[in-house]
């Protein structure tokens, strides 16, 4: 029984080595489009969500500020250009889908 207090350790680091490398290849991925620091966890979140479920970075756009008809300006937190339309989302209370046709 004195090796368990070994054993214990060994996981231990090898747990807190695995979480701190998952975190480095998410911090990566979410520099692919836009800095660490920049916007809320919950947006960053997003960007990481949408470049695991495979849209390309260069698709994706992070605090994008959009002129509406009126001449003024509004800010999104995510848009993600597609073949189809394009997609503009905003945190809010959940995700929230943003409509511009007026």
């Amino acid at each position: 029984m004195p090796f368990a207090p070994f054993i214990f350790l060994i996981c231990l680091v090898a747990g807190i080595a695995y979480l701190i490398y998952v975190k480095r290849k998410e911090r990566e991925l979410i520099e692919q489009v836009t800095p660490i620091t920049r916007g809320e966890w919950s947006e960053r979140r997003v960007v990481l969500k949408l470049l695991k479920a495979g849209i390309n970075p260069k698709a994706i756009f992070h605090d994008l500020y959009i002129q509406k008809p009126n001449g003024t300006y509004t800010q999104v937190d995510v848009a993600v250009a597609t073949k189809v339309r394009d997609l503009p989302l905003q945190k809010g209370k959940g995700l929230q889908r943003l409509d511009f046709r007026q």
